[in-house]
Order: C-alpha cells, then sequence, then structure tokens
C-alpha cells in the first residue's frame, strides 16, 4: 500500500522529487497533511502516482486537492459510500465529494446519500430551517449518455482497426444505433483518395473527415465543430499495429433532444412538493458555461422541469501557473420552480468563484 514518504520523507523532499523545481503555494502542513489523508483513506492511489512514472505539478497538485477534499469530508454522514465509488473509478462519486467539500467550506454540513421515499439522493442540506435535495451529475456520464457511450466506443475502434494510418472525424446527426454505425462504417470503406481532408456528410446521419495521419498540409477546420452552439462530447479511439498508428475522434452534440431526457431523468430523483437543486459539472466540456447555460434554459417551461429550484454548474481546472486547483461557479435559476432555491445558499456557492465566468 502506497505511504506518502514513498514520495518523499518529507515536505521538502516532495517538493524536490516530484515538482521538477516549481512547487505549489501550498503551505507546507497542508501539502504534507493532504498527503496523509490519501496514505490513510486512499493508500492506492499513491501506488497510482508511483506507478505512472509522471512528474511535476500535473501529477502532484491533484493529488493535494483530493487529498484535501477526503479530509473536509471523511467525517461527513453518507462519506464512506462516496469513497467506494471514488475507488470504482465512478467520476460522480468524484463530483459529488469536491461539491461536499466546497459546502462545508461555505459553513454547511450536507449529509450523502440521503434516502428521500425509497430513493437515494447525493446530499442534503439544511438552509434557513429548509431541507435542500441535491443531485450532482457529469452530462457526459450521465445515464443517457452511457447508453450512447457503448455504440460510440465501438465505433471509435472499429475504425481505428479497419482504417490504419489514418485519423478520422465523425460528428453525429443521429442516435448511434448498430444501423448508424454500420452505415458510417460502410461509408468510410468508400472514401476516395480525392475526398481526403474535406468535410464529408452523411445525409441525417454524420460529418465526416477522413485525413491520412503522414498529410504534411495542415488539416483544415472540422467544419460541424466550428459551427455548433451546443455542447459537443468526445469519444476518441487509437490503434497502434506493426507501428502504424490510427486515431478516430467521435462527436456527439448534446441537443436540445438529449439535454430534455437528461433533465427528465434526474427529475424522476426529486420530489416535486421538496426543494430542489441540480449540480452539473462541465470540466471536462469545452465551453461548458456558456452552453449549458442555454441549452438547460431552455428545459425550464411553466409547466415543465418545475421541481428543479436552480441549476449550478462548475468546472475544476488545474492552474499550472499558479501550481492550483481553480473553480469557477455559475447559477442558472428557475423561474418555474415549485419550490424556489434559498437566495442565500446560491450567493454562498456563487461566492466560490476563483475566476469571473
Amino acid at each position: 500500500m502506497g505511504k506518502r514518504t514513498d514520495l518523499g520523507s518529507s515536505w521538502s523532499e516532495v517538493l524536490a522529487n516530484w515538482c521538477l523545481g516549481k512547487s505549489p503555494p501550498i503551505p507546507e502542513h497542508i501539502g504534507w497533511e493532504a498527503l496523509g489523508t490519501l496514505e490513510r483513506l486512499w493508500p492506492e492511489y499513491i501506488d497510482k502516482i508511483l506507478s505512472s512514472g509522471q512528474k511535476g505539478l500535473g501529477a502532484i497538485v491533484p493529488a493535494i486537492d483530493l487529498g484535501i477534499t477526503l479530509a473536509v469530508c471523511e467525517n461527513l454522514v453518507g462519506f464512506d459510500e462516496v469513497l467506494k465509488r471514488m475507488k470504482q473509478d465512478e467520476r460522480a462519486a468524484f463530483s459529488e465529494a469536491f461539491f461536499a467539500a466546497k459546502l462545508v467550506r461555505i459553513g454547511y454540513s450536507p449529509i450523502l446519500e440521503p434516502y428521500l421515499n425509497g430513493k437515494r439522493l447525493d446530499a442534503l442540506v439544511n438552509v434557513q430551517d429548509k431541507q435542500v435535495y441535491i443531485e450532482i451529475i457529469t452530462p457526459e456520464q450521465s445515464e443517457i449518455m452511457k447508453r450512447d457511450y457503448i455504440g460510440i466506443n465501438d465505433l471509435a475502434k472499429r475504425l481505428t482497426e479497419q482504417n490504419p494510418g489514418t485519423s478520422i472525424d465523425v460528428y453525429l446527426l443521429a442516435e448511434p444505433t448498430s444501423d448508424v454505425l454500420d452505415t458510417i462504417l460502410n461509408f468510410v470503406k468508400g472514401v476516395a483518395d480525392s475526398q481526403y481532408n474535406t468535410t464529408l456528410e452523411i445525409p441525417d446521419i454524420a460529418f465526416l473527415r477522413y485525413v491520412p495521419c503522414g498529410l504534411q498540409e495542415q488539416p483544415s477546420p472540422f467544419e460541424p465543430l466550428a459551427n455548433t452552439s451546443g455542447p459537443v462530447l468526445l469519444v476518441a479511439g487509437f490503434s497502434r499495429k506493426d507501428g502504424v498508428i490510427s486515431y478516430a475522434s467521435i462527436h456527439i452534440p448534446f441537443t436540445d433532444k438529449r439535454a430534455e431526457r437528461l433533465m427528465s431523468e434526474e427529475a424522476g430523483h426529486f420530489k416535486p412538493r421538496e426543494t430542489n437543486l441540480l449540480v452539473m459539472d462541465v470540466s471536462s466540456i469545452p465551453d461548458g458555461f456558456r452552453r449549458w447555460t442555454a441549452l438547460i434554459q431552455c428545459c425550464f417551461q411553466p409547466n415543465i422541469n418545475t421541481r428543479f429550484g436552480a441549476v449550478v454548474f462548475f468546472a475544476r481546472y488545474v492552474q499550472i501557473k499558479n501550481a492550483t486547483v481553480g473553480t469557477r461557479w455559475s447559477v442558472l435559476r428557475n423561474p418555474h420552480a415549485y419550490r424556489p432555491l434559498p437566495e442565500s445558499l446560491l450567493k454562498d456557492i456563487m461566492s466560490l468563484n476563483d475566476s469571473s465566468v
């Protein structure tokens, strides 16, 4: 089991061994205690750091941030179950722990994994004598996307295997059913040399671009990505066989329809007469705040999605220059909510911003 002393016998030795001459602006006692928390609660994570061979701030800063998060959350009711899911590499559990730690920072004592009428939610906080129930999701890991990812991953794998020495971009217009995937695979087989590095279209199914990996000229912009306004999620495929490298990038837009499905599924976790908050971790979605705000705003209607008092967006990012993990926050209030959120809670959340949104 990994120990913090495997990283260095002291904080100064950790910095010397792992930070490549750039020290994070973290007080010694906080950094050293964070690594101690990792050793105590999740020693396997230290093993991962050691086995990865990666050094620098990009390796050590997230580890320290995780240790700080675990230390804040470990005494919260229900955290044992969240930690178990984190160890199973469930990304949503990381988002839940991070958000819970931030709630503690602004003075709340969340209960994690609470039950409400036989259903388990992610968190519960008491605000001004009101119980606020919270669901925390990563949109690209939501149930509707998990179902889509099965087909998308298969497409990426088959494209790289069947088209060695190429880089293929696909922008889906249709749901990734088996028929749609077969149509794309068959279309790619017929791409002529004269069509390389141009955006091609399979009507109502997908846009594609087929580029040989050895292309000397700069690939042209992939037009669908430049013209889209909503969130676009990515699944990448990679293959190396006999020294030949192949790539495939499958882009799937999170359309109004998918957003409606996501909100509908999440609404099922909440009871209509409770005060409810949906939190979205959009850290891995480029320009996630702007794109998701417009998409979710359309889902708030007088008689639709009234169970949501508000939606909170947050994104985490490693600031290599400052050697810290920063966060951005945004709040979208639902004007049609059956039970609006306490304004004090939303203002407290917005106070967490490390940069303007």
